[in-house]
């Protein structure tokens, strides 16, 4: 979303922080629904650590990956055409290389941890060919655009640094204790 967004927009900030600030108040509502959706099952019958079913995490990560590669297209297209998106181009593939990194290690993690503590639901396979197109699609968008735009170092590393302190704020908020309320009392209750 933010490379469609930074593709049309005049500025740098708002195409990051919007999605930023939207993505996070996402992961934090969603940790409070599954914590409440296992709430009315017994402890004993509870099985959170089973994977998702094949054919809905198949197709959430394919539109997942649809979404990263008409982000890259559209970005990739509106180089050398503005000067913004020019100018953005080392942050993009900053952000990019961060995203790519990030995904293997998630692979590694949930090849290495328990059931019940991983950072994604689908099965191993699945999860390793969303990986491997990820990483595809990132190499392409940064080739792409590094074919396109001036190199910034600064910039680069900034945008990779801000995507991996943002990853580990979504970590992090994955270690409030389950019994702990995500949402005020007034938005559960009718």
């Amino acid at each position: 979303m933010t490379l469609a967004l930074l593709s049309i927009s005049d500025n740098v900030v708002s195409p990051v922080l919007g999605p930023l600030i939207g993505l996070t108040i996402c992961a934090y509502v969603e940790r409070g629904w599954r914590t409440d959706a296992w709430a009315h099952i017994p402890r004993r019958h509870q099985d959170s650590g089973r994977d998702e079913p094949g054919l809905w995490s198949a197709s959430g990560k394919f539109v997942q990956l649809a979404a990263l590669a008409g982000g890259s297209a559209s970005y990739v297209g509106a180089l050398g055409v503005r000067d913004v998106a020019t100018q953005a181009g080392p942050a993009v593939v900053g952000a990019l290389t961060a995203l790519a990194l990030a995904e293997l290690g998630a692979l590694t993690w949930d090849r290495l941890a328990p059931r019940d503590r991983r950072v994604d639901g689908a099965p191993p396979l699945i999860g390793a060919a969303f990986t491997a197109g990820v990483i595809l699609i990132v190499s392409i968008g940064a080739v792409s655009i590094l074919a396109r735009s001036p190199w910034d170092q600064t910039a680069f590393l900034a945008a990779a640094g801000g995507l991996v302190a943002y990853g580990l704020v979504i970590l992090l908020m994955r270690l409030i204790p389950k019994g702990v309320r995500c949402l005020p009392e007034k938005l559960i209750s009718p």
